[in-house]
């Protein structure tokens, strides 16, 4: 039986199963200790089976393979947190990889009934051929070959029935569980903004159950890279197309992975291509495919690239391409100084963390001289990118997720161009693009757009300025402003204003003086050099003198009375 707080949370009774479920298979997997926390006195009604002894597994593959037996919303979210190393730690993400589906295709009759459902039409209206065999399943849809009336060849990816309804019920339960582990404020889970994750996978799965969002990706690509003969990418039958049906042109083409009969010189002329492709989404047109690995990349005749699968993508500003760019030149100029600035100004924009600024640049000296120190053709992307993310974790900064996700989409290009051609270095063909945006920084162009930019800002504050002002007047004259003053700082402020007052009466007095030894001076009474410097009036103005330029220059200085 759950205690009654966990009852109180689970409403539903198909939600206080599933929780059952999701707690008995994490005291399978040895996670008993949490689930103890969680619900004290809980105990599973049934052990989930497991083929193989848990104790002989690392932390990271017990969460693997228990996100695998809790089936495809959890396996989704497995998935997402392995491009996500800002998230989780990097052992973590790297496992996450692994995660496998096991999944089996639905039924022929119900892909109809989905179809149908969705067009108000049978599957014959529609389509001229369709097989009802799929040659591709996931966890969330499967794919099937058929053929328009127009006689086009198309692949028609098919949402499996009720997925929807149970992946938001899943997330809603483990936002729940969530919830009351960060309440119990768990050393072991401290670092981990759990509902934060959870909140990041729904908007992701959103995304991903809408399959227009696919289609409206792959239209942008097309449009992005119209007149390109270099590559391709399929078009998007939208009077075939719904939220969960999609209808794009198939291609007829090698995967990448599969092409083996092309000389070195033609492997790296695509190659290039392909790292020509990837970067110009990223470092022109601020849009780019995410998961550019092998499956999703294939070859047609005349050494055509094509690209499928627009479910993930990212975007990316010119703010972050201009940090991007002073990253890559400060790696390749050996500038640890650079590179410690961008990681700072991307990690922590606002300039919340207590950062150690030396040992950051110390630490990313020395990951300089370990992976870019030789020469350009040397320089090895993968190992930069992953140790500055790992650099980011280690001085607790965030990075933007578009960040993480162009840096995985990195990740993942080099990784196939080097399986394709091992010799090619992703670096080399970065720097031009790192230095195109540099120039392009400092555009007329850009420029006048940034002039613009600020002149909006400043007028929208000469707007509000006035309103802000009288409001702050009337809150002085009615003795409504109060300022909270930390005690730590209370002798700062009191010594500050000990010594603000000190310099005012001392200036006073000074000023005091210079009047009364100027009034001797102009009663005419003393002549002469020798009187004028023996004086008691012309002694004392010298010493006023003194003293004033002596509390100029400590006020100039910063320095104490």
């Amino acid at each position: 039986m759950f205690l009654p707080s966990i009852q109180g949370t689970f409403r539903g009774i198909r939600d206080l199963r599933r929780a059952q479920t999701i707690l008995g298979v994490l005291v399978s997997y040895g996670f008993g200790w949490l689930v103890e926390r969680i619900t004290p006195g809980w105990r599973a009604k049934k052990a989930y089976p497991l083929e193989e002894d848990v104790t002989k597994l690392t932390p990271p593959q017990r969460v693997r393979r228990m996100m695998e037996a809790l089936g495809p919303s959890f396996i989704k979210l497995g998935q997402m947190l392995s491009s996500r190393p800002d998230l989780v730690p990097p052992d973590y993400a790297e496992e996450f990889k692994h995660l496998q589906a096991h999944t089996t295709p639905f039924p022929y009759h119900q892909v109809k009934e989905i179809i149908q459902r969705e067009f108000n039409q049978p599957v014959e209206n529609l389509f001229q051929e369709f097989e009802v065999k799929p040659f591709s399943a996931a966890s969330i849809s499967q794919v099937h070959r058929a053929v328009l009336h127009s006689g086009e060849r198309v692949v028609v990816k098919v949402q499996r029935p009720n997925i929807e309804h149970l992946m938001m019920s899943d997330i809603s339960i483990v936002r729940r569980l969530a919830e009351l582990i960060e309440k119990l404020d768990l050393y072991e889970l401290s670092h981990y903004n759990l509902t934060g994750i959870v909140d990041e996978f729904e908007k992701v799965t959103r995304r991903e159950l809408d399959f227009t969002v696919e289609g409206k990706n792959g239209d942008r690509f097309r449009a992005n890279f119209a007149g390109n003969p270099a590559v391709y990418f399929p078009k998007v039958f939208w009077e075939r197309t719904t939220e969960r049906v999609l209808t794009v042109e198939e291609i007829r083409g090698q995967h990448l992975s599969e092409v083996t009969h092309l000389l070195p010189s033609e492997k790296r002329t695509i190659t290039t291509q392909l790292a020509q492709l990837s970067l110009t989404q990223l470092f022109k047109h601020g849009f780019f495919h995410a998961d550019p690995h092998h499956g999703n990349i294939f070859l047609l005749p005349d050494n055509v690239i094509v690209l499928i699968d627009f479910g993930m993508t990212g975007r990316i500003d010119y703010m972050m391409m201009d940090r991007l760019a002073d990253l890559f030149l400060g790696v390749m100029d050996q500038d640890a100084h650079m590179c410690a600035r961008v990681v700072v100004e991307v990690g922590d924009p606002n300039g919340n963390v207590e950062i150690d600024h030396h040992r950051l640049r110390l630490d990313i000296a020395d990951m300089l001289d370990r992976h870019a120190s030789g020469s350009l053709d040397q320089l090895n992307i993968n190992q930069i990118i992953t140790e500055t993310l790992n650099t980011i974790r280690k001085y607790r900064l965030k990075p933007p997720p578009e960040l993480v996700l162009m840096s995985r989409a990195l990740l993942t290009l080099e990784g196939v161009a080097h399986d394709f051609y091992p010799e090619f270095n992703l670096f080399e063909e970065l720097i031009p693009f790192a230095k195109e945006i540099i120039a392009r920084r400092y555009s007329p162009k850009r420029l006048v757009k940034n002039a613009g930019y600020t002149a909006y800002d400043v007028s929208q504050l000469l707007q509000i300025l006035p309103y802000e002002l009288r409001q702050l007047l009337r809150k002085f004259r009615q003795g409504s402003i109060r300022q909270e003053i930390e005690l730590r700082d209370l002798r700062k402020i009191l010594s500050e204003l000990e010594l603000i007052t000190t310099r005012l009466v001392f200036g006073m007095i000074l000023s005091a003086l210079i009047i009364g030894f100027s009034l001797i001076f102009a009663s005419g009474k003393i002549s002469g050099v020798l009187d004028l410097f023996t004086s008691i009036g012309s002694i004392g103005f010298l010493i006023v003198t003194v003293l004033g330029l002596w509390l100029i220059i400590s006020i100039l200085r910063g320095g104490k009375i």
